[in-house]
């Protein structure tokens, strides 16, 4: 029982040493705490799975993580770590598109943030299967593509991106039916 304590009391209270590169982990929506403790702790974010599980539970925080993207550069306790969850300390890649860009610039604008290749996203704007269901041919999301800041993940697909912002330019310029 003393071992257990000392070991439990390393696992929570120290902190794994400082990553040379950072490290990512994804949080995916739902996602039961003995998965996000895994991943941490495969990720050599926290020391212990089982640690975290404890940690979650007793704190009464497991049930307010925040699904998305982390990065973390190492060094931190579990309560640390515990609060860049539950705050939601997500990476994102932020993209302003400016009005008047054409599906080409704005796939320069997208590949520059490190999002997408723009042959990619320019071919799905113009030809892909949501443009094609969307009804948008011949000349594909040219035009409807709505001018905002929007803030993406860094795993974000093209088709992601591609529909949430579609999503935004229909949300404010198509007329609520009541």
């Amino acid at each position: 029982a003393a071992a257990f304590a000392i070991a439990l009391q390393r696992d929570w209270f120290e902190a794994p040493p400082t990553f040379s590169q950072p490290r990512m982990v994804t949080i995916e929506k739902g996602a039961p705490l003995r998965a996000v403790a895994r991943e941490l702790a495969r990720a050599g974010v926290v020391r212990s799975e089982m640690a975290m599980l404890m940690y979650g539970e007793f704190s009464g925080l497991a049930r307010e993580i925040k699904p998305g993207d982390y990065e973390f550069r190492g060094g931190e306790r579990i309560p640390e770590v515990m609060r860049h969850l539950v705050n939601g300390d997500v990476v994102v890649v932020t993209v302003t598109i400016p009005e008047g860009l054409t599906v080409h610039q704005i796939a320069e604008r997208l590949q520059a943030a490190g999002l997408v290749c723009q042959n990619h996203f320019e071919d799905a704007a113009r030809h892909g299967p949501l443009v094609r269901a969307l009804g948008l041919m011949p000349l594909g999301a040219e035009g409807y593509l709505f001018p905002a800041t929007y803030r993406f993940s860094p795993r974000a697909s093209v088709n992601e991106i591609l529909s949430t912002m579609l999503e935004r330019f229909y949300r404010v310029l198509t007329p609520q039916v009541e």
